[in-house]
């Protein structure tokens, strides 16, 4: 694999501070991009586990948790931004395991796997890794590192065991074909979540918030924790796509880690989209698409949410959010619905939007050109549905 990175179309304005064009382009000999001269051989990530759990608990940003290291604009929330560099990792060196009780490092060593089965986990002691397990490994691979997160092969089925059951890691995937009332959902998530709307992050951050925020946000988010904790066990990680009523056209993401949950639309069930968008019929990825299909109502929306964690309690996570459903009542009928075709009920809920607590999504223009979710589907460019 190699860098995909134009040098010489970098303007100095865009440089880094303290970088300057000219040095680099001396040291890549006239090469005008980095792919000409160099691989991605190895990513890695290092956790430590002195401040893993506490990274995974905070509401604040890279800026705010590590001054002086990072950008002091870096909006990036801490917990979300250490989950993806576990799962995109080849290898993950836990530091200060020397430090930390043994039951804390393998705690955190648990969690790790969990989180990335795929990846190559080495204990440092003192800070000493052997360079032969970093250097010219040879280990990345695009296509692996895109679909190597533990959620994603949970989603994809294939079971993923940590090495002890001492330290209570779990996961399981949660499944529903009702759409979610979303009043009902967002009480839930901001219950036990610090909750960040992917639509409205960019207002957010444009206006950045003051640093005596922090206090307040932190003690939110442990107060959150702690009754997420108490009710369900610690919920690592949750990631997958959900189906709002009254909005049946568009896919919603779902993504937590830690403290913090981001909740954003993710573009159109394939149901929505337009027939040259779907693969062959004779292809695997059609396959895949039909075997989320069900029937000529419902079609591919559907709840599908992994979720990882230790000392989970599935059963009262499952009851929750089962309790966030639209009912077959708040859609005007008296009993539910019991075939495949008064299924209809699920679709069209009218919500009075000033009472909806999700932002606005954008409109589905399906003579639009087709949109790219294929972080929501693995293999799948796409993901419909023939009506």
């Amino acid at each position: 694999e190699t860098f995909a990175v134009n040098v010489t179309s970098q303007s100095s304005a865009t440089m880094p501070p303290g970088w300057e064009m000219e040095p680099i382009l001396k040291a890549l000999g006239g090469k005008s991009s980095l792919n000409e001269v160099a691989r991605l051989d190895t990513c890695v990530t290092m956790v430590d586990c002195v401040t893993f759990h506490s990274n995974m608990a905070t509401a604040a940003k890279a800026g705010e948790q590590f001054k002086g290291s990072v950008d002091a604009n870096d909006m990036r929330h801490v917990g979300p931004l250490l989950m993806q560099q576990i799962e995109f990792a080849d290898v993950i060196v836990l530091s200060k395991c020397d430090i930390v009780e043994e039951k804390v490092a393998s705690s955190v060593e648990d969690a790790v796997r969990s989180l990335n089965p795929g990846a190559k986990v080495i204990r440092a002691l003192r800070g000493d890794v052997p360079l032969s397990s970093v250097l010219r490994t040879g280990l990345f691979d695009m296509k692996k590192a895109s679909t190597s997160a533990g959620w994603m092969q949970q989603w994809k089925g294939v079971e993923v065991v940590p090495e002890t059951e001492e330290y209570g890691i779990h996961s399981f995937v949660y499944k529903a074909r009702t759409p979610f009332h979303p009043v009902r959902l967002m009480s839930f998530l901001e219950d036990h979540f610090v909750v960040k709307h992917e639509d409205s992050s960019a207002a957010q951050e444009k206006g950045g918030e003051k640093e005596a925020d922090l206090a307040k946000r932190e003690s939110d988010a442990k107060t959150k924790s702690a009754r997420m904790r108490k009710r369900f066990g610690n919920i690592l990680r949750s990631k997958g796509f959900m189906w709002l009523a009254g909005r049946d056209d568009q896919i919603g993401e779902w993504s937590q880690a830690g403290a913090v949950g981001q909740f954003g639309c993710g573009g159109p069930w394939m149901s929505c989209q337009p027939e040259e968008a779907w693969p062959a019929k004779d292809s695997e990825e059609y396959a895949m698409i039909m075997k989320d299909y069900a029937g000529a109502v419902l079609k591919d929306r559907r709840q599908e949410v992994v979720i990882i964690g230790q000392n989970l309690d599935q059963s009262a996570i499952e009851h929750a959010l089962d309790a966030c459903l639209v009912t077959a009542k708040e859609c005007g009928l008296v009993e539910e619905a019991s075939s495949s075709k008064e299924d209809a009920w699920k679709l069209g809920l009218k919500l009075d939007m000033a009472r909806d607590p999700f932002p606005p999504w954008p409109e589905y223009d399906p003579s639009a050109d087709m949109i790219d979710i294929s972080h929501l589907s693995f293999d799948i460019s796409h993901h419909d549905c023939h009506d």
